[in-house]
């Protein structure tokens, strides 16, 4: 989402019993958690989309 996005849904939040944290931001395709790159969002992409699939297999 885009930082208008953002703000919108932090107000959202606020307004709500939900506790939350930002961890972080995904820039075009690079995943950083305060300052740490993880690598890239396709890596995590293809973790996602297998998961479960990878799990009945095993």
């Amino acid at each position: 989402m885009n930082a208008e996005q953002l703000d919108g849904f932090i107000e959202v939040l606020a307004t709500t019993e939900v506790e939350f944290t930002n961890l972080g931001e995904t820039i075009g395709d690079l995943i950083t958690i305060d300052g740490v790159s993880f690598g890239q969002v396709d890596d995590f992409k293809l973790l996602y989309e297998t998961a479960i699939s990878s799990k009945m297999i095993n």
